[in-house]
């Protein structure tokens, strides 16, 4: 017997009330059977009242605020937790570009102005706390290993440099930035030659 619209509308609260402040969520992550257009409309009060916003189309932040500001103000999602509800969402993988990858384990002094992200689904863009998110398509699934982790990263970073920049230092410097676990998968994953 199918459940009441207002039941569900019930249950989405309760469940909306459960989740912590920053939390990124879609319709994948709520237990109720619904259409996205229902949960849209279930969560049209929160999105008025500034509770919930929009990240991008299906993907949905109930917001924290940060009491270190008078009047306390929004913070804004976390990009990490934007792309795991997008995973969870999509079934798509993520990792970032090597060059950022490369800024963030000290081989590179170069930083990004916007985030670029390989991923295995459409390339599309969007803004995230008025930050350019780039998500490129690749068919190339070596740079898609181990997503958004640092082994991940290290490998993307590879990728980035390329073999007539990848030394013996660079190798060393790699190694320092990870755990002796984190260190077997990258020897053992598709590297460049």
């Amino acid at each position: 017997m199918p459940i009441d619209d207002n039941i569900k509308r019930l249950l989405v609260e309760a469940e909306l009330k459960n989740l912590s402040a920053g939390s990124v969520f879609s319709i994948q992550d709520i237990s109720v059977a619904l259409s996205k257009k229902q949960l849209l409309s279930f969560l049209s009060a929160y999105l008025d009242q500034g509770e919930v916003s929009q990240v991008i189309p299906n993907i949905y932040y109930k917001v924290k605020f940060s009491n270190l500001f008078n009047p306390p103000r929004a913070l804004p999602p976390d990009l990490s937790k934007v792309l795991a509800a997008i995973t969870r969402l999509t079934g798509e993988t993520f990792q970032y570009d090597g060059g950022y990858c490369a800024n963030r384990l000290g081989l590179s002094t170069q930083v990004p102005l916007y985030h670029v992200l390989h991923t295995n689904g459409c390339s599309r863009r969007f803004k995230l706390a008025g930050v350019d998110v780039v998500l490129n398509h690749t068919d190339d699934q070596r740079l898609l290993q181990y997503p958004l982790q640092k082994v991940g990263m290290a490998i993307s970073a590879l990728y980035y440099l390329g073999p007539n920049v990848v030394d013996d230092k660079i190798i060393k410097a790699i190694k320092d930035q990870l755990s002796p676990e984190e260190y077997a998968k990258l020897l053992s994953a598709d590297l460049p030659k």
